[in-house]
């Protein structure tokens, strides 16, 4: 995806809102498994290329949910050009096993995730 409108983190980024229309903050940062920090960043981000918008909650007016913008769904789907083959190439390689792939994938990034989260913290108390 060198060549891509989107890296392929950003890509996964509006995939997540693609997929559902509008989505929480919160919901988004679940869905990409990130800390809701990380997740604000990604969304600091497209707010400020124009590419998602704030929309009132109505089952909360004390929050709001994202959704793509024009701007933001042409950069999708450029990017999904040059996504699209390599992901049915690799769906054709995985067959039948995909949920269980990917449901594995997710366990390791958040393994991968909290052990970092455990260094830092180890690293701080060791400075302090």
């Amino acid at each position: 995806m060198q060549d891509s409108p989107l890296s392929s983190e950003e890509y996964a980024a509006y995939s997540v809102i693609f997929e559902v229309d509008r989505v929480t903050p919160t919901d988004f940062a679940r869905s990409m498994g990130l800390p809701l920090t990380t997740a604000l960043d990604h969304v600091r981000a497209m707010l400020k290329r124009g590419h998602i918008r704030k929309v009132r909650n109505p089952r909360d007016q004390r929050s709001y949910l994202i959704e793509l913008t024009e701007a933001g769904r042409k950069a999708h789907r450029g990017a999904n050009a040059y996504f699209a083959p390599a992901d049915d190439r690799l769906i054709a390689l995985i067959g039948s096993q995909r949920k269980e792939v990917s449901a594995a994938l997710v366990v390791l990034m958040n393994a991968a995730e909290k052990a970092l989260d455990e260094l830092e913290a180890s690293d701080t108390e060791a400075a302090g």
